[in-house]
């Protein structure tokens, strides 16, 4: 797990630095404060190399028929125009090296000594430079009209044997296809992400086959307290989850709500990390305050037998409340809120965290917060 975090030059952040990790992270702070780009550079540094998550667009397609296929990249393209890294970079500042580094505890203890230093550089490579040409023929990409204005971002780590290239082309992007550079397992569960119904079928699946499908029926029962049996069926030709809540024959689960869909999501995310890290964005999404100290609760479950990490984002005051309710009475207190905030001076973004101590007087007094529910 990480114990800290410290990123330069990625989008808003010209150097911050968190310490005091705990195993659930709750991020907080007014918009524009960093919030989710916060998740996506340790996502980044994690091992996801989805260019989805640098271009911050919801989908890509994979262009499985493009003539020239090899297995050392993977294709894709994108129906609007995507022509730049730059909004990557801080101040859109692409002569500069994106630099993130993390302390990192192998052991489910906080409290081991068996610690190391990962660190992992984002760089562009120049057009001018003899590698960007080697790069290109490597990657069967020749000089012609569709590849003007290529673009290519390395990334070097000192946990990988050799760097990861993105190629970004108008509406082609290639990347490396090599995943060697994962450091550890990491989900993004995105705000109002829709997991389509095959994912879902196939993460039941594997629920049902090791056992920990009751975990999940519990997590449900959270949102729906009536409900019974589960059970997969095919809709047409689409896989379901189908639910028993007492009514007179079974009903997707699809259809029960935003809160439903969003505690589906969140514990079939987890079940995908063992050994691992999640990332939610605005977690409050879907789930009413009153069922909040329970799913926090759930979260908290699955974390610790798991050996999950977990770091999230709120705007809602109660959301932090509810989590400090629900990890208070735990020993060791796992909990930590960090607080971004921009220097009224220089306007960079610096981190206070909250411990057990700094979270009793959160959680007692209804001050001027910078979120509210």
């Amino acid at each position: 797990m990480y114990t800290s975090f410290r990123v330069q030059k990625f989008r808003c952040f010209r150097d911050l630095r968190l310490n005091d990790l705990g195993r659930v992270n709750l991020i907080a702070g007014k918009n524009n404060s960093g919030k989710t780009a916060l998740l996506e550079a340790m996502y980044i540094h994690s091992g996801n190399r989805d260019p989805k998550t640098l271009l911050r667009i919801k989908s890509l397609l994979r262009d499985d028929d493009f003539p020239w296929r090899s297995r050392r990249y993977v294709s894709y393209t994108e129906p609007r125009n995507i022509i730049s890294w730059n909004d990557v970079f801080n101040d859109f500042d692409t002569e500069k090296k994106i630099e993130m580094s993390a302390e990192f505890v192998e052991k489910s203890s906080q409290l081991s000594n068996d610690s190391s230093c990962f660190s992992l550089e984002i760089s562009t490579i120049s057009s001018d430079s003899e590698s960007f040409t080697k790069i290109l023929r490597e990657y069967d990409v020749e000089n012609n009209d569709r590849y003007d204005n290529v673009e290519i971002l390395e990334f070097k780590s000192d946990f990988t044997s050799s760097p990861f290239y993105i190629l970004l082309s108008n509406d082609m992007i290639r990347v490396s296809s090599s995943k060697s550079n994962i450091l550890m397992p990491s989900n993004f569960l995105y705000t109002r992400e829709e997991i389509s119904s095959r994912i879902i079928a196939q993460l039941y699946s594997n629920m049902k086959k090791s056992g920990t499908i009751s975990q999940f029926v519990e997590a449900l029962k959270i949102i729906e307290p009536k409900l019974g049996d589960l059970d997969l069926l095919y809709s047409g030709n689409q896989p379901l989850i189908y639910v028993n809540i007492g009514l007179r024959q079974l009903l997707p689960i699809t259809s029960l709500g935003d809160g439903m869909n969003r505690i589906t999501g969140l514990i079939l995310a987890l079940s995908e990390v063992e050994n691992g890290v999640l990332f939610i964005d605005e977690i409050e999404n879907g789930f009413h305050y009153s069922v909040q100290e329970d799913v926090w609760k759930i979260i908290g479950q699955v974390a610790r037998e798991s050996n999950i990490q977990v770091f999230a984002t709120t705007h809602s005051l109660e959301m932090i409340r509810a989590a400090h309710e629900a990890f208070k009475d735990d020993d060791p207190y796992e909990f930590r809120l960090h607080r971004l905030d921009r220097d009224s001076v220089t306007d960079d973004i610096e981190a206070v965290t909250y411990n057990q101590f700094g979270m009793e007087s959160v959680a007692a007094f209804d001050f001027d917060y910078e979120v509210r529910g």
